[in-house]
């Protein structure tokens, strides 16, 4: 809990700090992800600074700014869909639902994804951003098992497993 609260401040702190700058482009590049495990279920709520994510999507899709508004959302589901990824020993799960929202400044994705089997453990990619930012950080909250978890997904560590 405590190491929750401190990632959670740390959030808050780096948010406030851009949101008050307002440089363009901004100098943090991070994604805040809150999660949980229930049974067979993963379920997560991942939110990007809107300018990163797009120019994520542009690079890694040639001629998005051709595409209607609603081709473009469906390009960024798609690239959320390939960058986030759980695995539950080496199937990984594909995602029952995505939906997508956003504001002024953020775009976030709620996502569902079910095993055929309770999850005894799982493995979890974020990797969404690395390949245009080098210092992005991808942090998640994991509720599971009755356990907290507190990841930062980096360019050199964009994985980890869990042991429920």
């Amino acid at each position: 809990m405590k190491q929750t609260a401190v990632l959670l401040a740390i959030c808050i702190t780096i948010v406030s700090l851009c949101a008050f700058r307002m440089p363009e482009p901004h100098d943090v590049h991070i994604s805040y992800c809150q999660s949980e495990i229930i049974g067979n279920v993963f379920k997560g709520k991942v939110t990007y600074y809107k300018d990163d994510l797009l120019r994520a999507v542009a690079d890694w899709r040639a001629n998005v700014g051709s595409l209607t508004a609603a081709q473009q959302q469906a390009v960024m589901t798609d690239f959320v869909r390939d960058h986030f990824r759980v695995y539950s020993g080496n199937q990984m799960l594909a995602w029952s639902s995505i939906t997508r929202g956003e504001n002024g400044k953020s775009v976030w994705f709620e996502l569902r994804a079910e095993s055929r089997t309770r999850l005894q453990s799982a493995t979890i990619m974020h990797n969404a951003l690395f390949h245009v930012y080098g210092d992005q950080m991808n942090l998640m909250v994991l509720k599971a098992g009755g356990s907290e978890y507190n990841y930062i997904f980096t360019p050199s560590k964009p994985m980890i497993s869990v042991n429920l």
